[in-house]
């Protein structure tokens, strides 16, 4: 594939470029890395590719059947992924009649929590664009529950 080198004006640098349909199209190389650093793409090291969807990557938590009285059920879904989630979907999976809401209050550090949500039966509660390190549930009727994170 024949190339057409084009100096730059002032500062006299050369920049490999391709001749296609009378367009000239610069040749870069790919590079990854943090602001400031930069790590070129080779076979020894690929674009980093993370796939979505797939086993591993989703943290599923259940119980079908905690009960008045019970503690509150704590999700350490850091633990879980290896990281901490950025989607979570919180599904109460109680009564069809929304006599069993529980209560929902999330953490990015395992310590300080938010405000707490309140989640009919029936109802689910999807966040994006946070930070999840653990998730606690607290309930007060029987229910349901089911925690999808990733």
């Amino acid at each position: 594939m024949p190339t057409d080198d084009i100096t730059l004006p002032g500062t006299g640098e050369i920049v490999a470029t391709d001749l296609v349909a009378a367009k000239q199209y610069q040749y870069v190389k790919m590079a990854y890395g943090k602001n400031g650093f930069a790590t070129l793409v080779s076979s020894a090291n690929p674009v980093p590719v993370q796939e979505y969807g797939t086993a591993g990557i989703w943290a599923v938590f259940e119980d079908t059947s905690f009960v008045t009285g019970a503690s509150p059920a704590t999700l350490d879904i850091n633990a879980a992924l290896g990281r901490n989630a950025v989607y979570v979907s919180i599904i109460n999976d109680g009564a069809a009649d929304g006599s069993d809401p529980f209560t929902v209050t999330m953490s990015s550090d395992g310590s300080a929590t938010s405000a707490a949500r309140t989640i009919k039966s029936g109802e689910t509660l999807t966040l994006t664009g946070l930070s999840v390190d653990t998730l606690t549930i607290i309930w007060s009727t029987d229910s349901a529950y089911r925690v999808l994170a990733y």
